[in-house]
């Protein structure tokens, strides 16, 4: 055993007992927050488990945690374990889909309006990430409105696309920026609709 394993070990345990990503990183000598994703080693379980844990102590919020008030208190640990049997991290947050059951319904477009995706409120890496992916989707949402504006065929679908995409990082920007909302809380974020029927480019 060596002495870097060590810090690995120590890491998880800190992950384990939800230190923060900012407490972490100080702790570890670190010069960037982004450099905890690889000494964490925490498992889905033991993710799906946290979250569970954060429903219960009133510390996430979403149409799981409204679901879960719904519930008389006899069944709510039952609901919890079908609801958030595993998670997984995302570069968002958490993805509270569980895999082993169904692939990805969105295939992998976390932020254009799926419900299982889960930002952790005040996560410094999950902020930036979600930052920079909305400038790049506003970019193309500008584009794609440009080529529909010309009429290429297809334009549309890409419209309403990068519009829910653009839609779905607003929301999540707008979560880290709430100052009513505690840092380290899970926040699911809300379903948005999705168009029955893919829209055409006319012509």
């Amino acid at each position: 055993m060596n002495t870097h394993q060590f810090r690995y070990f120590l890491n998880t345990i800190g992950q384990r007992g939800g230190i923060s990503q900012l407490e972490m990183a100080m702790w570890s000598g670190r010069k960037h927050v982004a450099q905890n994703a690889v000494y964490d080693h925490l498992s889905g379980y033991e993710l799906a488990e946290k979250a569970r844990t954060m429903i219960e102590t009133d510390r996430m919020r979403g149409p799981i945690r409204i679901a879960f008030d719904r519930h008389p208190p006899v069944e709510r640990s039952a609901f919890l374990q079908v609801h958030l049997s595993t998670a997984h991290t995302t570069d968002l947050g958490m993805c509270l889909h569980d895999w082993a059951a169904a692939p990805c319904p969105h295939h992998g477009a976390c932020a254009a309006g799926c419900a299982d995706c889960a930002v952790v409120k005040g996560d410094p890496v999950g902020r930036e990430r979600a930052r920079q992916w909305l400038a790049e989707a506003e970019i193309m949402l500008d584009k794609a409105r440009a080529e529909a504006g010309d009429g290429t065929y297809g334009a549309a679908n890409f419209v309403a696309y990068h519009e829910r995409l653009v839609a779905g990082l607003r929301a999540i920007m707008a979560i880290h920026d709430d100052a009513s909302i505690p840092d380290g809380t899970i926040v699911q974020l809300p379903a948005l609709p999705v168009p029955e029927e893919p829209i055409r480019c006319a012509g």
